[in-house]
């Protein structure tokens, strides 16, 4: 690009890349709508290559953000600054409907929009965009900035954004503050007591049932239900992790290796071209899981951005493994890790320092004598899981974790699932109330009993 001239506006720029045509996978899909297509393959795809990102290249150097035959090549930063331009334009619009980000071929679909059309948006209010503010002025809560016009929305300057050290040893990011009319609550979160739970006044009389729902009567408040186990027992090593981005929930695994796992975010898998002695060293035993933490894509870029300055610096990952009932941590990354655990003082979070292998989890020694204390109304109901964030620190074991941009859940599958079991079947749940059936619930009753004895059509009446 000529440092003498203006450069051209992204629009124009990519009107014309999408009607020339000669760059893989960026074409129109409704011409007459201004509706195009842009390439979207994961650099972690095994059938990527460097055709499938050719826009997100020249759109760098396009910008001057990458010389050829001087700066390195840096894929994922090329299409996370691609997606922040395009998202902050206000003549460019996402048609979600028509994504496609599965299948050999994933795209994303956008439209050219006309004048009118933005001057309509504007005055209704419609497009405006929310970006996610890390670098606020000091005493200005997010919530009390004003709304801005999506063309005068800027990306921060490496000026105005957060301190991140080259090795990020003492990256702690303040937490985005949640929308507080969002509906978003922390998935997979242990089942609430049952006696939490309010009814909804009937105008029938109620019948009460027992905990064993075999019982009629009233059921004893000392006996303890025996646990029924349908499904299989998990084995002692098996774990269960949720990563979630900003308290949307991204993936989830189901460990049952019974070496344990590596979760790392490194799409170019470049652990695979070192040999041995250091690869261990660096990465991990060999056999451990091998767990990638998933791209971000959102219609946040501030949010997309300072994610993926964090994934960047979990190349190295970090390890899990369970052995005897107990879960140990590994963290080998660059990027900060906090640990929240109930087994570990009280649930204060605290710094895993790099290459320590920290006890975070006792099944035998913490959850099992802590669920018989409950049980017997002795203690609370003990925690099947423990917290981490990466690169922010932890509030406490029982905060909002939703302004986190990266944090993860990490469950005892056998704990786990003797918690839902205590929650549904204990005597310290509420009792089942259901209604006395009236004339239509014993019409129903009827017409099922008809069809059960091989009446093979309901009568009309």
């Amino acid at each position: 690009m000529d440092s003498g001239q203006s450069r051209q506006r992204m629009r124009p720029w990519l009107e014309a890349k999408v009607e020339a045509g000669n760059i893989q996978g960026l074409e129109w899909l409704f011409r007459e709508k201004k509706i195009f297509k842009v390439p979207w393959k994961h650099g972690g795809k095994h059938d990527w290559n460097e055709a499938d990102s050719t826009i997100f290249k020249e759109w760098a150097i396009h910008t001057g953000r990458y010389r050829e035959g001087v700066d390195p090549a840096d894929w994922p930063t090329w299409k996370t600054r691609f997606r922040c331009a395009l998202n902050k334009l206000p003549d460019i619009q996402e048609m979600k409907n028509f994504n496609q980000l599965d299948g050999s071929d994933p795209f994303r679909a956008y439209r050219f929009l006309s004048k009118e059309e933005i001057n309509q948006a504007k005055s209704n209010n419609k497009e405006y965009r929310e970006v996610c503010s890390l670098a606020s002025t000091p005493g200005t809560p997010n919530s009390e900035l004003p709304e801005k016009d999506p063309s005068e929305v800027k990306i921060p300057t490496q000026g105005q954004l957060p301190n991140f050290p080259s090795d990020l040893e003492d990256l702690e990011l303040e937490p985005i503050k949640s929308d507080p009319n969002s509906t978003n609550t922390q998935p997979n979160q242990v089942t609430t007591p049952a006696n939490d739970v309010k009814e909804e006044p009937s105008d029938v009389e109620m019948t009460e049932i027992g905990d064993g729902l075999t019982s009629r009567g009233p059921h004893p408040q000392q006996a303890i239900v025996p646990l029924v186990v349908r499904p299989p027992e998990p084995q002692a090593h098996e774990m269960e992790i949720i990563i979630c981005y900003c308290q949307q929930q991204m993936c989830s695994f189901h460990i049952r290796s019974p070496h344990g796992c590596r979760l790392f975010y490194d799409p170019e898998r470049n652990d695979r071209i070192l040999m041995e002695p250091f690869k261990q060293e660096l990465f991990g035993p060999d056999q451990f899981e091998q767990l990638e933490f998933p791209p971000c894509e959102t219609n946040n870029p501030g949010q997309e951005e300072h994610t993926y300055k964090l994934l960047s610096a979990l190349d190295r990952g970090m390890l899990l493994e369970c052995h005897d009932g107990k879960i140990y941590a590994t963290r080998k990354s660059r990027c900060v890790i906090f640990i929240s655990t109930p087994t570990v003082y009280n649930g204060e979070p605290f710094k895993l320092e790099r290459n320590e292998r920290v006890q975070v989890f006792d099944f035998h020694g913490y959850f099992e004598p802590m669920l018989q204390r409950y049980l017997t109304g002795g203690s609370s109901k003990p925690q099947a899981h423990f917290m981490i964030g990466f690169g922010q620190r932890l509030m406490s074991s029982n905060s909002d974790h939703s302004g986190l941009l990266i944090s993860a859940q990490v469950y005892h599958s056998r704990a786990k699932q003797l918690l839902n079991q205590v929650s549904c079947a204990s005597p310290l749940s509420a009792s089942i109330k259901i209604s006395m059936s009236d004339d239509f619930d014993k019409l129903f009753s009827y017409l099922k009993l008809v069809k059960e004895e091989g009446n093979g059509h309901v009568m009309e009446t």
